[in-house]
């Protein structure tokens, strides 16, 4: 595995969690040496707990992290998939939202399958919400806010 960093220092950890003073408490690439790399991130929301998950670039892996155990769990993707703007995680099941070349499309995964399944269309910017909130995203298009949930009795 390849590791790429780009700066000196704190930049090159690709995920940095801080405590209230500003003081980090998790870097990514020193507390995670085997993790995949984070080059750039394509999507990230928080899941269950204080766990976060990630879908970075190049590989499009998408990784779950637990910064209080310095553990993570990594999942290859379908090709459908890669280059997802917005990412929700809800129990056994994970959104995607608007894949290179599939403007706007959302998809159902459950990782470990190999088939994806297409949900529908939206559009504007989204974002996954925290597995908290009932709703799965949150989005802006120009003056607009909505929140998006997805019925999948199967989540849990």
């Amino acid at each position: 595995m390849t590791k790429a960093f780009f700066g000196e220092g704190i930049s090159t950890e690709g995920l940095v969690l801080f405590d209230h003073t500003g003081l980090p408490t998790f870097q990514y690439h020193s507390h995670l040496p085997d993790a995949p790399s984070i080059e750039d991130c394509y999507a990230i929301c928080r899941g269950e707990n204080t766990t976060l998950w990630l879908y970075p670039y190049t590989d499009f892996e998408l990784i779950q992290v637990n910064p209080e155990k310095n553990s993570f769990i990594s999942h290859q993707t379908p090709e459908t998939l890669q280059g997802s703007q917005a990412i929700s995680i809800r129990g056994k099941y994970s959104y995607f939202y608007s894949p290179y070349n599939k403007g706007g499309t959302l998809y159902s995964w459950k990782p470990g399958e190999s088939s994806v399944k297409k949900i529908g269309k939206l559009s504007g910017t989204l974002r996954g919400l925290d597995t908290r909130q009932k709703a799965h995203f949150i989005g802006v298009k120009e003056k607009n806010i909505k929140v998006y949930t997805i019925m999948n009795p199967k989540e849990y």
